[in-house]
């Protein structure tokens, strides 16, 4: 069986990055709850609005990730080039 063509018909999946963009906001929530936690517990006294600037940017930037991590997975699946599909030597035995 040839392999590219097999490769080639998987298209690219707009729902498998909306469902990398949910995961990445709730691990990106989970993680901006968790600075949230550990921030109210210090006796640093940050303004309020600037706190919260700061877990909408960690919120994003774990949606962003995943984003950007499915949608790379994907096209390289797609692409026909032998390189992308070779299975790398461990780096022990280079």
């Amino acid at each position: 069986m040839n392999r590219s063509r097999s490769i080639r018909n998987k298209p690219f999946s707009g729902t498998r990055i909306l469902i990398a963009l949910l995961v990445g906001f709730l691990l990106g929530g989970l993680v901006a709850l968790f600075l949230r936690t550990v921030i109210s517990n210090t006796p640093v006294d940050i303004h309020s609005q600037r706190l919260n600037l700061f877990f909408i940017m960690v919120t994003l930037s774990g949606a962003l990730g995943a984003v950007v991590i499915e949608s790379m997975r994907q096209l390289q699946q797609s692409s026909t080039e032998a390189e992308y599909h070779r299975r790398q030597r461990e780096w022990w035995l280079r």
